[in-house]
């Protein structure tokens, strides 16, 4: 397993054996909004361009975002007239009691999870964006490149064997690679990257017609329709951009997203 106790985590990572209380420390600071694209660029400092005037992953990302969020809310007023339907729809919110109450009990009861009462369509469309970003855009932003990241392990080793020299100018070819990982540990990295990096490469692309197949209703299709336009321009704009760049960002491309979730 990858995760708990004794997991490849544990084997592949410098943290060993504080991986799962290092998450639960994480967890435990986690709020709704984490799940979104503007609140973690705000609460990280890269919303603005002082520093870093093309961010690909702010600039292309916010282009995606906005497309998700005009879909969504086009889909969700095409079958909600009011916010009163919203209310009424035993089914939808029972299925938010029981991905909060189940799902995340925990946060839920200490107040920090700081999540929106499902009582709008505007709430709605919030957790649904949140949802679609995450399983698509997100995910493949995070999963994509690992191996590019971590095939060379020189250059993101994931562990160290030995401290590193205090002093500048101490390491030498000799200690450098005294200190990285040894090659089992950085065939297995590499190969655990490798399939991280490919596991959603097959599958369906946001921008495409092999979505059209979970779009029954004609007006539902229609709504579909638009956001595949939102996400051709969007395409457009971002090949232009990555013309222009030393090095091009890849993975917001709507070509490129795809819409699988790798646990």
């Amino acid at each position: 397993s990858l995760v708990p106790k004794g997991g490849l985590l544990e084997h592949l990572f410098s943290i060993n054996d504080q991986t799962m209380p290092l998450i639960k420390e994480e967890y435990s600071k986690w709020k709704f909004d984490d799940l979104g694209l503007p609140y973690p660029l705000e609460v990280r400092g890269f919303d603005g361009k002082e520093f870093f005037p093309d961010y690909p992953y702010r600039e292309d990302g916010l282009l995606v975002w906005a497309a998700m969020v005009d879909f969504v809310k086009d889909y969700v007023t095409l079958y909600y007239a009011s916010d009163e339907e919203i209310v009424s729809d035993s089914e939808i919110q029972q299925w938010y009691y029981e991905a909060l109450q189940v799902g995340h009990s925990g946060l839920v009861e200490a107040g920090t999870l700081q999540i929106p009462e499902l009582v709008t369509r505007d709430a709605l469309s919030k957790v649904l964006v949140y949802l679609l970003w995450n399983f698509s855009a997100q995910n493949t932003a995070m999963t994509r490149p690992s191996y590019e990241a971590y095939g060379f392990p020189p250059n993101r080793p994931t562990m160290l064997q030995r401290a590193p020299p205090r002093v500048k100018g101490a390491c030498t070819e000799v200690t450098f690679l005294e200190m990285m990982p040894d090659k089992g540990t950085s065939a297995t990295v590499a190969g655990f990257m490798h399939w991280r990096s490919e596991r959603t490469a097959f599958a369906a692309p946001l921008l495409g017609p092999q979505m059209e197949d979970h779009f029954l209703d004609p007006d539902a299709l229609d709504c579909f329709d638009r956001f595949q336009t939102s996400l051709k321009l969007v395409q457009k704009v971002i090949e232009g951009r990555n013309d222009r760049r030393g090095a091009p960002y890849m993975w917001m491309l709507p070509s490129m997203i795809t819409t699988g979730l790798v646990h």
